[in-house]
């Protein structure tokens, strides 16, 4: 910028020293100056306005830098990580690998399965008319157990009778015995009374 107006200013020593040119061309000179002043002025805003900018992306370079910084921590990190990731792979392509035989085994099992669900199948048919016919003996059972209850009952009748009965006769075999006994003293002492010998027992 200070080159610029010390040329003009030799412009202008040449024009004070060209004085006797045309008036015009003066008048040319000095637009020209004033056009180079407010180009400077232009300059100089423009110079003030970038001056901010420069600011501004220092600021930003600033905070990128940081940003850079903890991308870098990131990416060891993520490297860490894909690290620890390529072992899992590694152990689940083996996983992967046993899971197929696996797979390959149950197919086979599904397949022996199928042919026992069909056996199954035609034993539950035979099952089912063997459930059927069993059914009709269940009922016919249930005859016979309503039956037998009610024979039970009679039964139970004729038992509490014959209870009764025997509770009688044990009584009437009681008084026997007391008449037996009473008989077999009268007894004993009629053979000892007549000197009789009979065989030896002892009076009750």
């Amino acid at each position: 910028m200070s080159v610029t107006l010390l040329q003009l200013d030799r412009r202008v020593s040449v024009l004070e020293r060209n004085y006797g040119r045309s008036e015009e061309e003066r008048l040319a000179y000095q637009e020209t100056l004033l056009d180079t002043h407010e180009k400077a002025e232009r300059l100089e805003l423009d110079v003030s306005v970038l001056k901010e900018d420069v600011s501004v992306l220092r600021l930003d370079v600033s905070m990128l830098k940081e940003d850079v910084f903890e991308l870098k921590e990131d990416v060891s990190g993520l490297k860490l990580d894909v690290s620890v990731l390529k072992v899992d792979v590694s152990g689940l392509k083996q996983d992967v690998s046993v899971l197929k035989d696996d797979v390959s085994g149950l197919k086979q099992d599904v397949s022996v399965l199928k042919d026992d669900v069909s056996g199954l199948k035609q034993d539950v048919s035979v099952l089912k008319d063997d459930v059927s016919g069993l059914k009709q003996d269940v009922s016919v059972l249930k005859d016979d157990v309503s039956g037998l209850k009610q024979d039970v009952s009679v039964l139970k009748d004729d038992v509490s009778g014959l209870k009764q009965d025997v509770s009688v006769l044990k009584h009437d075999v009681s008084e026997l015995k007391h008449d037996v006994s009473g008989l077999k003293r009268g007894m004993y002492a009629l053979v000892t009374h007549f000197g009789l010998t009979l065989l030896p027992e002892n009076p009750n």
